[in-house]
């Protein structure tokens, strides 16, 4: 028979082996290793965010330098401004010939731009063509100067005004209507019905 007093008395209770380790200690260690591997990936979390609005940022510069470069028009009619100039080819005017025959050279140069649009368009593409005199003209004068500051709100009325008085300004070269060509003059030569006979001797 087995001496079931020896069994109690020699009976150990069990515990754990350092390999399998506590319960309680188990816990104690998943959780102080667990601490550091969260800061580490809330880190990570961060920098791979940062990361990831550099590159949308990068990638918004680069659009935009794309459509510098490119010179893409977005829209026809751009909601924030007027439309760009074509090139103008028309000969810059200094004043000193006629302002009509200027102006309707660049409305030619103009012939595909809407300028019933965008009158303001006309008063920029004069204002870049314009020296020497005609452009201290524009300088100067206060109502003109403002059509240049103001070129987005520029009517069609203010449009005609201008080319009205741009014309008045530079006229060119006028011929005097009253006075007789020299060479009529040789084959007409007499005494003017006004003129006194030591004049008429004198221009003679």
């Amino acid at each position: 028979m087995p001496n079931y007093g020896t069994i109690h008395r020699t009976a150990k209770p069990y515990s754990f082996s350092s390999s399998e380790g506590s319960p309680k200690s188990s816990n104690s260690t998943k959780t102080d290793s667990e601490t550091p591997t969260n800061r580490e990936a809330s880190s990570v979390s961060l920098a791979l965010e940062s990361a990831f609005q550099t590159l949308v940022l990068q990638d918004q510069r680069s659009s935009i330098d794309r459509n510098l470069n490119e010179g893409v028009v977005f829209s026809d009619k751009m909601t924030d401004g007027m439309p760009s100039l074509p090139e103008l080819t028309v000969e810059s005017f200094d004043g000193t010939t006629a302002g009509a025959r200027f102006l309707m050279a660049l409305k030619l140069n103009l012939r595909n731009t809407d300028l019933e649009t965008w009158p303001g368009l006309w008063i920029q593409a004069v204002y870049i063509k314009v020296k020497g005199e005609a452009a201290v003209w524009m300088d100067s004068t206060p109502h003109i100067a403002a059509l240049v500051d103001t070129l987005e709100t520029v009517t069609v009325a203010q449009k005609n005004n201008f080319d009205v008085e741009f014309k008045a300004q530079f006229p060119g070269a006028q011929i005097d209507p009253t006075r007789v060509p020299d060479h009529l003059e040789l084959t007409t030569f007499r005494q003017r019905p006004d003129e006194s006979l030591q004049a008429y001797e004198f221009r003679a």
